[in-house]
């Protein structure tokens, strides 16, 4: 079977549950052949825009003899027809496009039973699109990949069954300001090494509050903002690091 990284392993497991998939920008097409000889999948979609990468993936279905995965060139889910799939993976690019791809084929994402996100960057920008089109945030994933943090965000449209997943979004209001959608309240519910996550962004901003502080000129409410994020991030913490790390499931 094929061995995947701990990144892909996560969404994977949050994809579990779903007996059809599609993976949008699929790139060699490792997700959607483990999720096909793993069991977990009756059949896969391996979607890119990009038909070097799709070459990628018909070579490693053929060559681990998969025949259940059709391999689809085209632009994120305009790939699929409403009801086509269960699940959707849309990994590895920014999470300004995936909102783009998102509301671009609102029919089909309104039919998937679950939708897992992994952004490279504008994670507070997706969460914010996604709350404020009515989707459902079930999940939060942080894990290590070499430099890298990647965020893993599991999300379903407004009305879907939860399969008794908590909302983690239920109850949590973010502020106006990035930082509350890019680290939110329900941090604390996250899989993986959710704290050392925070400890870094507190870091970052700290070192910005030390630059507003050396300028010239220094904004006042930017800089008072600027120490109520690093609280709430500080506060955060150490709910996190009360409950302990809780890793997926």
């Amino acid at each position: 079977m094929i061995k995947l990284s701990e990144r892909l392993q996560v969404i994977a497991d949050r994809l579990d549950n779903c007996e059809t998939m599609a993976d949008i920008g699929t790139d060699h097409g490792f997700l959607p052949a483990y999720m096909i000889e793993s069991g977990r999948c009756v059949r896969a979609i391996a979607a890119d825009i990009s038909q070097p990468s799709l070459e990628k993936a018909r070579t490693l279905c053929m060559e681990r003899g998969i025949s259940e995965c059709e391999i689809k060139l085209g632009d994120g889910l305009k790939v699929l027809e409403p009801g086509q799939v269960e699940g959707v993976c849309i990994a590895g690019m920014g999470g300004t496009l995936i909102a783009e791809i998102l509301s671009e084929s609102k029919d089909v994402a309104a039919s998937l039973k679950r939708i897992v996100m992994q952004p490279r960057t504008a994670s507070g920008e997706l969460r914010r699109w996604l709350i404020g089109n009515n989707y459902r945030i079930v999940a939060e994933d942080v894990v290590y990949e070499g430099k890298f943090v990647p965020q893993i965000i599991t999300a379903v449209p407004e009305g879907m069954p939860m399969d008794g997943m908590q909302n983690l979004a239920a109850g949590g209001t973010a502020g106006d300001r990035d930082l509350y959608y890019e680290v939110p309240v329900w941090m604390t519910s996250a899989g993986g090494p959710v704290s050392e996550h925070v400890r870094r962004i507190i870091r970052r901003e700290e070192n910005t509050l030390e630059g507003l502080n050396r300028a010239r000129e220094i904004n006042a409410d930017e800089t008072a903002a600027k120490e109520e994020e690093i609280r709430y991030l500080k506060r955060l913490l150490d709910e996190i690091e009360g409950n302990g790390d809780r890793h997926y499931e």
